[in-house]
């Protein structure tokens, strides 16, 4: 998911829901169970050269985006 995208859960039972309509109108009364994104976080599980895990957000890593075959630490 993104940033701006609806979504809509599988088991909505607990979800807030808006209200349309009015029951003495030909259409009658629907309700909407539509969410919208408005803010997503990425971890990512950083395993470390000693062995080590560690769980990070991603927004704190800087990535090396060009390694080959001389790089060695």
């Amino acid at each position: 998911m993104k940033l701006g995208d609806r979504v809509e859960f599988k088991n909505p039972t607990a979800m807030p829901m808006t209200q349309h309509g009015q029951e003495n109108d030909q259409t009658g009364v629907f309700y909407v169970q539509m969410f919208r994104v408005k803010e997503t976080e990425t971890t990512v599980e950083v395993l470390w050269q000693d062995g080590s895990r560690e769980s990070l957000k991603s927004t704190g890593l800087i990535p090396y985006l060009n390694p080959d075959e001389y790089d060695c630490w």
